[in-house]
């Protein structure tokens, strides 16, 4: 072939069938320019480029007379070949896999799957244009392809390992695409499984691509199945006089609070352990969005600790060293006023207890709690029972209200020096509205028992009391009517003095 094409350049016809071919290699690329513009030809784009190029050079050679049975001409026969079929088969992979079986019927076929009949298909048609081209016998070749196949799988064992793996995984289906799993000491969704590996995306946003030869020997945990729902996991210690009973409701509140932590099933709580120093508990709760399960056990601890501080629930330091001291009653004393002046120094500014004496409000003062909550943390919940009142002394809250129908609305937004919760504390009455923390805020809180001792002693203050709770209401009232842009609503509306004293007498049995 050599020599018939060197003799070739020394002749005129050279250049004349030179310009014949690149004529043919151009009107070929136009042609592809004006079928690309379908995607089915362009994703075969660097493919039908190459098959014009050795469409053009075999014209050119047949025009030259280079002898059509030699090796040369051979070998480009055969390689334009595969290229064309390889081509059809793209154009029907496309039209069959993408657009019918996924656009048309949603059904997503296995990448391993697909990329394996490709090969598959590839290899066969590679046989059987060597064996037509070349005119070899097809029993020769699988005899020295076994022979080469042997001594490649020698030496892409890992690899052939992985690929075997990689199949095992698609038949046994430990997971799908999608799935939150742990393996290797590698959490994350798995974003895609093919013939050699498995890719996942960590919590850190991270992509780890993980060999399925490794896979197939590691333990699996998929937390997106059978179904997403997951239990975690919160162990808390508290002090030896703790009730053990109060510990575990406080936890389960606690967790049943937070949001992401589903009601059912509910959470359980076992004394696990009298330790060194503490008492230690384990809860069990039940999530379904894996992703936030740091999150939502971050909230849960956080929680736990503004509702044992309210409940009055220590959680001891570690003890190494025992240091014995004794606080005197003076010191006991002297923390005892400072901080009953403080709570008195907030209630004096609270407008509905103006009718109370001097020292009806340092008792007052003397019964308060202070609580802290966390934010996000409900306060009250509307339809509750409720006796306590609250004076806010540092953050913010949201006052918000459901309708018949669940469409919650924004009421109001409360800092330091408002209160809320008055009827309750003096009629009774469930609570009107949700009141939800917005940051970490401290509150007086003022119950029933605390405020029954004022007023018991001296009933003809519910008289005063009726008559400010009455003017709230009104205000509140004109509020409502205003956010709803209705027309405020006339007295008559409003409960009445005697109606409201009457309750607060029948709330304190005055």
């Amino acid at each position: 072939m050599l020599v018939a094409f060197w003799s070739l350049l020394k002749t005129d016809e050279f250049l004349f069938h030179l310009i014949y071919a690149l004529a043919l290699l151009v009107g070929l690329e136009v042609i592809y320019r004006l079928l690309a513009r379908f995607k089915a030809i362009r994703i075969s784009s660097f493919l039908a480029r190459l098959a014009i190029i050795l469409i053009s050079l075999w014209f050119f050679l047949v025009l030259s007379q280079v002898p059509p049975d030699s090796f040369g001409m051979r070998l480009l026969q055969a390689a334009a070949l595969f290229l064309a079929i390889l081509i059809v088969l793209n154009l029907l992979d496309y039209l069959f896999v993408d657009r019918f079986l996924l656009a048309k019927r949603k059904i997503k076929v296995p990448v391993l799957l697909h990329e394996l009949i490709k090969i598959a298909l590839l290899i066969l048609i590679l046989f059987v244009i060597i064996s037509k081209v070349f005119q070899a016998r097809l029993s020769t070749l699988l005899v020295s392809s076994a022979v080469v196949s042997a001594v490649i799988g020698l030496a892409l064992q890992d690899v052939l390992g992985n690929i075997v793996a990689g199949v095992a995984l698609h038949v046994g289906k430990p997971f799908k695409v999608g799935d939150w799993v742990k393996v290797s000491d590698q959490v994350g969704a798995v974003i895609q499984t093919s013939w050699r590996s498995t890719t996942i995306r960590t919590l850190d946003g991270d992509f780890v691509i993980i060999p399925n030869g490794s896979i197939s020997k590691e333990e699996i945990v998929n937390y997106s199945a059978p179904n997403p729902r997951h239990a975690q996991y919160v162990q808390v210690g508290t002090r030896y006089e703790m009730p053990p009973n109060l510990v575990k409701e406080t936890m389960a509140e606690a967790a049943l609070q937070t949001a992401g932590v589903l009601a059912e099933p509910k959470p359980q709580v076992w004394l696990i352990e009298y330790g060194d120093f503490a008492i230690n508990y384990k809860m069990k709760y039940w999530i379904d969005d894996f992703p936030r399960h740091s999150h939502i056990g971050d909230q849960i601890m956080t929680r736990i600790w503004y509702l044992f501080r309210r409940q009055g629930i220590g959680i001891p330091f570690p003890i190494r060293d025992v240091n014995l001291f004794t606080v005197s009653p003076e010191v006991q004393e002297r923390g005892r006023v400072e901080r009953v002046a403080s709570i008195l120094e907030v209630l004096k500014r609270v407008e509905i207890l103006k009718p109370l004496s001097g020292e009806e409000m340092k008792r007052l003062a003397e019964g308060a709690r202070a609580h802290r909550y966390a934010l996000g943390e409900p306060i009250v919940r509307q339809g509750e029972e409720g006796d306590s009142f609250f004076v806010i002394t540092s953050g913010r809250v949201e006052v918000s209200a459901s309708d018949e129908t669940g469409a919650r609305a924004v009421l109001a937004q409360l800092g330091g020096g408002d209160f809320f919760g008055e009827m309750s504390l003096l009629t009774g009455e469930r609570r009107s509205a949700t009141v939800t923390a917005l940051e970490d805020t401290e509150m007086i809180v003022v119950d029933k028992a605390n405020f029954a001792q004022v007023i018991t002693a001296n009933p003809s203050i519910a008289q005063s009391l009726s008559e400010i709770l009455e003017r709230r209401l009104i205000e509140n009232a004109a509020k409502m009517a205003e956010l709803e842009r209705a027309r405020p609503k006339e007295k008559s509306a409003v409960e009445s003095r005697d109606s409201l004293l009457k309750r607060i007498r029948s709330f304190f049995r005055l």
